[in-house]
């Protein structure tokens, strides 16, 4: 259960990973104006101007990303950030 449910909530991740670089792409070149994110709960619209926040969400996710597969290989994920 515990393998199955990771391998689900990876492939979700990874499904957002691709959507928000889609966004993230579209908004540099000029080809998005804005970009609605319906997570099915909530619906969020991205502007060019929250470019910052969209790339802070991907990261997180690809953080999450790492964790959940780490998680599902059995390997280790080693967080280091600074201490100052």
């Amino acid at each position: 259960m515990k393998g199955t449910f990771l391998a689900g909530r990876i492939q979700f991740i990874e499904a957002e990973i691709v959507r928000f670089e889609g966004a993230i792409a579209g908004l540099v070149d000029g080809t998005l104006e804005s970009y609605d994110f319906d997570s099915g709960q909530t619906r969020q619209r991205a502007t060019r101007h929250e470019l910052d926040q969209i790339t802070k969400h991907l990261k997180a996710l690809y953080a999450l990303h790492d964790v959940l597969e780490a998680s599902y290989t059995g390997n280790g994920v080693v967080v280091v950030q600074p201490c100052f």
